[in-house]
């Protein structure tokens, strides 16, 4: 998974053996940053560092066997970094 190279509001999901954009998961954003998979990979955590919940970032919780969006969390001015 990773912020789509065009700086669309989505995330791509990439099968990594083929090279491929396999599903598209939109509604996450400008500008998505950081990605990083749950230890089960049941669940992927993006940060959203542009204003979009008033003058905070977001974290964006995502659920990968579905693709799509589980819940959106406001967090602190421009999140950039995550670690699981």
């Amino acid at each position: 998974m990773g912020p789509s190279p065009d700086s669309g509001p989505q995330i791509d999901v990439i099968d990594t053996a083929a090279n491929k954009v396999t599903a598209t998961i939109p509604g996450v954003g400008q500008w998505p940053g950081a990605v990083v998979l749950s230890p089960d990979g049941r669940e992927a955590y993006v940060t959203q560092p542009a204003a979009t919940d008033g003058n905070r970032g977001v974290l964006i919780v995502l659920d990968t066997a579905r693709t799509a969006i589980l819940a959106k969390v406001s967090v602190g001015v421009s999140p950039t970094g995550l670690a699981v």
